[in-house]
């Protein structure tokens, strides 16, 4: 209706063409819904590759599981869903994978940005993301920057299993998450400021994460 095509399969085609310098291409043009669009799409290009990133699979799931609730709330009149297959049974068999596969690959699409590029890079397991990936957007920050960027603390299925345990009953904040990686033999050994023991301080700087360099520093000199 805008007047422009969508491709739908033959993206490395057109990319090598252009490279080429052709200016045209041989093409099928079809009229279809976005439902159809998007069975085309990933029917068309997941096979042909050699490397899928689980981020691919994850964003492919939720295509077509978002569709298929689409096609039967589209033609829910007069059927009964109790006497068909479910969705997750539908996507089993479509992409030949097991159910907790599609399970768990769905979740990942509620992991943000930079655990998703570590899952896709293999330097974090799926079977950990997947329990992150029930964490809020926040605590799944606070995750990577305790785990990844400052290296405070190791995280492993255990203790991503704890996360998403102590989640569904509390907001996480980032003491929290600390006390729940940090295993009891080091919490035995070291004494940690009493809640509230520091707030006097915390006048002196703008912003806690100065006032939390600041001990840092001093810890390293002492």
């Amino acid at each position: 209706p805008n007047g422009f095509y969508e491709i739908l399969a033959g993206h490395r085609r057109t990319r090598a063409s252009k490279i080429l310098g052709r200016t045209t291409m041989q093409a099928i043009v079809a009229n279809v819904d976005d439902i159809l669009a998007n069975k085309i799409l990933i029917n068309s290009n997941l096979p042909q590759r050699d490397v899928i990133y689980p981020s691919e699979l994850a964003r492919s799931y939720k295509l077509r599981y978002d569709d298929l609730k689409r096609e039967r709330k589209q033609n829910s009149d007069g059927r009964n869903f109790e006497t068909e297959k479910k969705i997750d049974e539908i996507l089993s068999e479509e992409f030949n994978v097991s159910k907790s596969s599609v399970y768990m690959h769905l979740h990942f699409n509620s992991l943000i940005g930079k655990l998703l590029d570590l899952l896709d890079e293999k330097k974090i397991k799926q079977k950990i993301v997947e329990q992150l990936s029930y964490l809020t957007d926040i605590e799944q920050e606070l995750v990577y920057h305790i785990v990844f960027d400052r290296q405070l603390c190791k995280l492993d299925e255990r203790g991503a299993a704890a996360l998403r345990s102590e989640h569904d009953v509390r907001n996480l904040e980032y003491e929290d998450i600390i006390n729940i990686l940090t295993p009891n033999s080091v919490k035995k050994k070291y004494k940690y400021f009493a809640k509230g023991e520091l707030e006097r301080y915390s006048v002196k700087f703008n912003t806690p994460e100065d006032m939390e360099k600041a001990i840092i520093e001093f810890l390293e000199q002492y």
